[in-house]
């Protein structure tokens, strides 16, 4: 599947603006980079978000069968501005309280009302978030296809993406000209979520740079993301960090903090010639990652900057990624 990978450049606008929230406001940065890619396959994290579009306290939280409710009494939301399609979801609710069990954490709202989020907690899942209802969220639009590739120069019916699903399936898909479509079924998919810190395999007809956000696609996230992995998939995960120019110790991913000791597994690639290779495989002793191969502490082999790594559980669990800034 894979064929090759790329390291990114730098970043070539990185500003600091006022970004518009509902409770309070904030000042993040914004901006776009360059993503380098060879011909074939190349796999890549995007590093962008879209804007806060609220962020405050909660003043409440509550399983309400089939999902959860996220209260916030004096949020002011135009009902049914978060409402999911009949496809997607096309928000998200995220813990940003430091420090919390479920920092990071990101639900996808299912619909809204001018104080109430209701969101795809199952309410059989509801206590283990220990959610004491006062706690810090955000809520921002899902990047999608649409908005990652926005200002990329895409070959139609030649360049395509495949995404990795939850159940161990994957998903292709390929540009027109004007969307993305599930190759499968020619159906339109420009929507199709893309989480944040999910690794995508981008499939080029050529070397070329792939210009990575603009537009609603722009802004810098400052927060850990809790990133959810399972046991019968192939989990591509990484940092969301545009900045990181040449890369990174992979104990900047801070692993064994949610990784199982000497359970849980996780491979890196790297490039060689236009192939993508399998550079290691790791696991975690608790404290930190050890080469596999070797049983020699890792935590300071290289990461490449917005590539990710493949992480192998043996269980379905969530990974707190540092953002790296």
């Amino acid at each position: 599947m894979f064929d090759s990978l790329k390291r990114a450049t730098a970043l070539l606008l990185l500003v600091p603006v006022l970004s518009v929230c509902a409770v309070e406001d904030s000042t993040d940065p914004v901006g776009i980079y360059k993503f380098q890619v060879q011909q074939g396959s190349n796999l890549f994290v995007p590093g962008l978000v879209t804007r806060k579009e609220f962020q405050g306290a909660l003043t409440g939280a509550a399983p309400v069968s089939p999902n959860s409710a996220l209260i916030v009494a004096d949020a002011g939301w135009t009902p049914g501005a978060f409402n999911e399609t009949a496809s997607q979801p096309t928000h998200y609710a995220e813990i940003v309280e430091s420090g919390h069990p479920s920092e990071g954490l990101i639900f996808d709202i299912v619909s809204n009302t001018a104080t109430t989020l209701n969101v795809a907690i199952e309410a059989a899942d509801f206590d283990a978030l220990n959610l004491a209802g006062t706690e810090s969220i955000c809520v921002r639009a899902h990047t999608t296809l649409a908005s990652v590739f926005k200002n990329a120069t895409i070959t139609s019916f030649s360049d395509f993406v495949i995404v990795y699903n939850d159940d161990g399936t994957y998903t292709t898909y390929i540009y027109n000209g004007t969307d993305w479509l599930d190759l499968a079924t020619f159906l339109p998919a420009s929507n199709r979520c893309v989480y944040p810190g999910q690794g995508l395999v981008f499939v080029s007809d050529a070397d070329k740079d792939l210009v990575i956000g603009g537009d609603v696609l722009s802004h810098v996230k400052l927060d850990p993301t809790r990133v959810s992995v399972y046991k019968n998939a192939l989990n591509l995960v990484g940092q969301v960090n545009p900045l990181t120019t040449l890369g990174g110790p992979l104990g900047a991913l801070a692993l064994p903090d949610s990784l199982s000791a000497f359970s849980d597994y996780v491979q890196l690639y790297t490039t060689e010639g236009n192939d993508l290779m399998l550079s290691g495989t790791y696991i975690s002793n608790g404290s930190q990652m050890l080469n596999l191969a070797t049983f020699l502490p890792s935590d300071n082999d290289f990461l490449e900057f917005g590539v990710g790594i493949s992480v192998i559980p043996s269980n379905d669990l969530s990974i707190l990624i540092p953002p790296g800034f």
